[in-house]
C-alpha cells in the first residue's frame, strides 16, 4: 500500500529461512512482517511490526511426508524456549535458532532497504 500524500509505504512481506533436518523429519520456517517506510526530505523511517513465524514441519517416516504447520508470536517463542511445555532441548535449542536467524535476516533486509533509498536513481 502507497499512501503519496504521507509519503508512506507499507508493505507485508516474508522470508524464507533456512532448512533444519532431524533424522524423522525436516523442518524450516517463514518469517512474515509488517513494514512501514515513512520519508521526508532526506531521510527515512522504517518501522517493523506484526513479526511471525510459521514453523512447517514435513515427516521423514511418513511416505506421503506428511506436513504440519504452526504459527509463533516471538511471545509465544520465548515462553516455549523458557517454560516447561517442550521438554526437548534440541527443540529449545531450534527454537533459539530461529530466534537469531530472524534477527539476522530482519537486519540483512533494513541494510538492503538502506542501501537501496540511498542510490541515486536518476530514471
Amino acid at each position: 500500500m502507497e499512501d503519496i500524500n504521507s509519503h508512506t509505504i507499507v508493505v507485508k512481506g516474508s522470508l524464507r529461512q533456512k532448512r533444519y533436518k532431524t533424522s524423522t523429519n525436516s523442518i524450516y520456517t517463514i518469517l512474515y512482517f509488517t513494514a512501514t517506510i515513512e520519508c521526508k526530505e532526506k531521510k527515512f523511517r522504517i518501522k517493523f511490526e506484526d513479526f511471525k513465524v510459521k514453523e512447517i514441519l514435513h515427516f521423514n517416516w511418513n511416505p506421503e511426508y506428511d506436513t504440519t504447520d504452526t504459527i509463533f508470536t516471538f511471545r509465544k517463542i520465548h515462553e516455549l524456549i523458557n517454560g516447561t511445555l517442550v521438554k526437548s532441548n534440541e527443540y529449545k535449542k531450534l527454537l533459539n535458532h530461529i530466534v537469531e536467524e530472524s534477527k539476522e535476516n530482519t537486519a540483512l533486509l533494513i541494510n538492503s532497504i538502506a542501501s537501496a533509498m540511498n542510490t541515486a536513481d536518476d530514471f
